[in-house]
C-alpha cells in the first residue's frame, strides 16, 4: 500500500459511523465470503450514485442525436475512472485528504463498483476487465482472481452487480 495507513475504520468526518446496506426486500446486504453485513460510509449515497450511472447508460444508446454510441461508452468509462480511481469520489476505501486505507469498507467499495457498473449498462465481464486493468496499472499486489482482481473484491463486485440485476437496490 506504499505508505498508506491501513485501518479497520476511520475517524474521517462523514465516514463514520458505518451504516449497514439495506436491500429493498428489507434484508441486509451480506458479503458472499464474509457472513457479516456490508457497511458503507455515511457519505456514500447509493441511490444518487445509481441515478448517475443510469444517466451514463443513456449516453451509450444509439439514437437520432447519438449515431455513434461508442463515443458515449468512452465518455462513460472516463467518467467512471475519475470517480473510482484511488482517492476518487467513489473510492470508498480511501477517505479524501487522508493517508488511509479503510479495511472496514473494502467489501462495500467492490459491491458498490459492481452495482454502479450494472446500473451504467456494462456487462459483468466488462466491469471485471476494467477493474483488473486498473489494478494492473496501479500495481495492485493481489491480482489472484479473473482479469487481475483480488478474489474478495471480485466476489463482492459480482454480488453488487447481481443485486442491481435483481432490483434489490434503488
Amino acid at each position: 500500500m506504499g505508505g498508506i495507513n491501513i485501518v479497520d475504520m476511520t475517524t474521517a468526518p462523514g465516514w463514520c459511523p458505518p451504516v449497514r446496506v439495506l436491500l429493498n426486500n428489507g434484508q441486509l446486504a451480506v458479503g458472499p465470503l464474509d457472513p457479516t453485513p456490508i457497511v458503507r460510509p455515511p457519505v456514500a449515497d447509493i441511490a444518487k450514485n445509481v441515478d448517475t450511472a443510469r444517466g451514463l447508460r443513456a449516453t451509450m444508446q444509439p439514437g437520432p442525436f447519438n449515431p455513434d454510441p461508442s463515443a458515449g461508452v468512452i465518455a462513460a468509462m472516463a467518467f467512471l475512472y475519475v470517480k473510482f480511481k484511488q482517492f476518487g469520489e467513489w473510492d470508498y476505501q480511501r477517505p479524501p485528504g487522508r493517508n488511509e486505507f479503510v479495511r472496514g469498507y473494502r467489501a462495500f467499495a467492490s459491491f458498490h463498483y459492481g452495482l454502479i457498473m450494472a446500473a451504467a449498462g456494462f456487462s459483468l465481464d466488462d466491469a471485471k476487465s476494467a477493474a483488473g486493468h486498473y489494478n494492473s496499472s496501479v500495481g495492485a499486489k493481489d491480482q489472484s482472481g479473473t482479469a487481475g482482481n483480488a478474489i474478495p473484491n471480485e466476489t463482492n463486485m459480482t454480488y453488487g452487480f447481481r443485486v442491481y440485476e435483481k432490483g434489490l437496490l434503488p
